[in-house]
């Protein structure tokens, strides 16, 4: 078997040729391979991004809740001492109001003893 030149130049340019097509496919499994791992990194990096939105919120939240409670406990014991102090000023005037009836009933009194004596 005596293989000419041109059989022999044939055979390298389809052997060339066949590694050039099996590194191309090499390089395209290749190019697969880093994209799913792209891919993998990056939902990665958005479901921790999407955990941390949420944790922040539920913070804000939780702050917010604090500060609306504090708010209204100081606004109570505003209107608590508010409310004290109206008490306290409405009883007063209103012993007042019954010393002076008090007051009233004994001149009544001591005006009619007067007067029965004075008969």
């Amino acid at each position: 078997m005596v293989f000419s030149m041109t059989e022999a130049s044939e055979r390298t340019e389809r052997s060339d040729f066949m590694k050039t097509v099996e590194d191309i496919k090499l390089a395209e499994e290749e190019a697969d391979e880093i994209l799913k791992s792209a891919k993998m990194d990056a939902d990665k990096i958005l479901r921790k991004a999407k955990e941390d939105v949420q944790r922040q919120a539920a913070e804000h939240d939780e702050k917010i809740v604090s500060l609306k409670n504090s708010l209204l406990e100081k606004g109570s014991e505003e209107i608590e001492n508010d409310v004290k102090k109206i008490l306290k000023e409405a009883t007063a005037k209103a012993d007042k109001i019954r010393k002076e009836r008090l007051a009233k009933k004994d001149v009544e009194l001591l005006v009619k003893k007067f007067l029965e004596i004075s008969e």
